[in-house]
């Protein structure tokens, strides 16, 4: 099977971590004798995206036509780029709901918006003991009244008149606390070895 058919399976099931690799072996193999007119430059930048490849995201850019580069959907996903490269992550979401893009890449979009709003939980979670829903909002990239129910979801407590939240870290359980006790063990052990 061709690395074309590859990633093109990859799109129809939704494995959005392997569309990238597959591209970037299709490019290699194909080079010279590829339409460039008809790759998928959109999608090959969105799915370094997806990965965490900024920087192979930017070559793939790079390399585009200067034909392609002015194609709507192409230009949507240099402008995601570019917010996410200048870590402008409020504009992120407004990036994402651009109308230019390709049938192909919406499926794609709407994972990595998903992707990215999970990433963005955990970030508030850890650098965050309170916060404003507005603020929340802006970096989740949804309604206050979306921010609400996520920070329902993750146990976080909402102020009597819902304008600020109150992250709630959870506890570590049993066996991640013996992990710990472990790891401080075998530190300790590996301490007295050296000595």
């Amino acid at each position: 099977m061709t690395a074309l058919a590859q990633w093109q399976i990859a799109v129809q099931q939704g494995e959005w971590s392997l569309v990238a690799p597959l591209l970037d072996q299709e490019e290699l193999e194909f080079g010279k004798t590829l339409e460039k007119d008809l790759w998928p430059f959109d999608l090959h930048i969105l799915g370094h995206i997806y990965n965490g490849e900024l920087p192979d995201a930017r070559f793939v850019w790079k390399r585009t036509p200067k034909s392609a580069q002015q194609e709507p959907c192409n230009q949507a996903a240099f402008t995601l780029l570019q917010h996410l490269w200048n870590k402008e992550y409020q504009m992120r979401w407004p990036a994402m709901n651009s109308q230019h893009w390709s049938l192909h890449t919406v499926p794609l979009i709407a994972a990595l918006a998903s992707k990215l709003q999970a990433q963005t939980i955990v970030l508030i979670s850890e650098a965050y003991s309170s916060i404003s829903v507005d603020k929340a909002s802006s970096f989740l990239g949804c309604s206050a009244k979306d921010t609400l129910n996520i920070a329902q979801a993750q146990h976080w407590e909402s102020s009597a008149d819902g304008m600020m939240l109150k992250i709630v870290r959870s506890t570590p359980s049993t066996a991640e606390r013996s992990s710990i006790k472990q790891l401080q063990h075998l530190s300790q052990y590996v301490l007295q070895l050296e000595t």
